[in-house]
């Protein structure tokens, strides 16, 4: 087991046609991973006269149990977190996939876990 964190990954697709306004509607399934473990690379903040705004990127790794899910969510997926062993979507325990999924093999060429960078932005 690589960590203690249970996340959800969330895969989102989007409607062949356009709904209300002419935006393609878009859905989401999320599938619930354990064993994880996430950590902060990078966090910064832009504090401006009308703006104030707080970007954190994540390294996530994942059990290699994962890599199918994972790599399905692809880079428009997203990874549900709050701490809790039933991760619930809120607007803080969102983080957007940023960059390719990456597994990570072992010298036999087998997966050993997954790596997933995420970016969340609040403010």
């Amino acid at each position: 087991m690589l960590g203690e964190q249970t996340i959800l990954i969330g895969t989102v697709a989007q409607s062949a046609s356009p709904g209300y306004l002419g935006l393609a509607t878009e859905t989401r399934t999320d599938v619930t991973v354990t064993g994880c473990r996430g950590r902060v690379l990078s966090a910064t903040e832009t504090a401006e006269l009308a703006l104030d705004a707080t970007t954190e990127i994540w390294k996530w790794t994942l059990p290699a149990g994962a890599a199918a899910t994972a790599l399905a969510a692809g880079s428009t997926g997203e990874i549900v977190w709050d701490g809790t062993i039933a991760p619930t979507r809120t607007a803080t325990s969102v983080w957007q996939i940023h960059g390719p999924i990456q597994p990570v093999y072992d010298l036999d060429g087998t997966v050993h876990h997954i790596r997933i960078i995420a970016k969340r932005q609040a403010g």
